[in-house]
């Protein structure tokens, strides 16, 4: 089972990339990148049904996701996006629980077995002393947290962030990084980033996104392909194996 991609072109108005062809499995973990404006998020986006597809065929474990409804589509994406909104109002334990809508509607009560996913949610993010906590009181690393936590909630096979590692001190890059690493174990994972260094050494596979399309490999064979070099092209850096050190030269 798997997210397949078939020749599709994204975008908002007009496609910013066109004729793309890939796999996600159902489990792992990927990483995105690419430069500012090539279309990670977008891609992202598109992929967890927020913006339609210009053209081609996406699929999620056989079915069509452009067919898909909301309620049925949110049972098999989560998306974290690098904000949470208007709900810093919410505490922790209420922002989670949002993830239970697709399994039991909004006006619905919760369930023992809702609020056992919502606990178990909380606790494997490390968030169970903060789960009284409004989200506007919290860091923003602990935000970030409480935003996978409403992802784990939602209990899909894959999970898609756009940056969850954008606006953290390096503490918190790591901490969120090897969280989703863990939870790789169990679903897929796929996750838009600029920390190359450290995504490359969490990661079973990295996705590269250019103007020409995109490559998906493990990290070593995208080092032997000098594929990251399109990343960096006109800069005067190198990228060094095997830890993806990025060097001004």
């Amino acid at each position: 089972m798997s997210i397949v991609a078939g020749h599709i072109s994204i975008g908002h108005e007009a496609p910013i990339l066109s004729d793309l062809t890939f796999e996600i499995p159902q489990t792992g973990i990927m990483a995105v990148i690419g430069r500012n404006g090539v279309g990670k998020s977008t891609l992202l986006k598109s992929l967890s049904g927020i913006i339609p597809i210009k053209s081609g065929s996406l699929s999620v474990d056989g079915d069509s996701l452009t067919g898909m409804s909301g309620a049925d589509r949110a049972k098999k994406l989560a998306f974290v996006s690098p904000r949470i909104g208007n709900s810093g109002f919410l505490s922790v334990e209420e922002y989670v629980s949002l993830g239970r809508y697709p399994h039991r509607g909004v006006l619905s009560r919760k369930s023992n077995a809702d609020e056992a996913v919502i606990n178990e949610a909380i606790k494997s993010v490390g968030l169970d002393d903060l789960r009284t906590r409004r989200l506007s009181e919290m860091s923003d690393g602990e935000k970030q947290k409480a935003s996978i936590a409403r992802a784990l909630a939602q209990d899909t096979p894959y999970l898609v962030l756009d940056e969850p590692t954008a606006f953290l001190d390096i503490a918190a890059r790591l901490s969120v990084l090897k969280l989703l690493k863990e939870i790789s174990a169990q679903k897929s994972v796929l996750f838009s980033t600029h920390d190359i260094s450290l995504a490359a050494q969490l990661v079973d596979q990295l996705v590269i996104l250019d103007e020409t399309g995109i490559d998906i490999s493990p990290c070593e064979a995208l080092m032997e392909k000098s594929t990251l070099t399109k990343i960096f092209k006109g800069l005067n850096v190198e990228v060094q194996a095997p830890d993806f050190r990025i060097n001004i030269i």
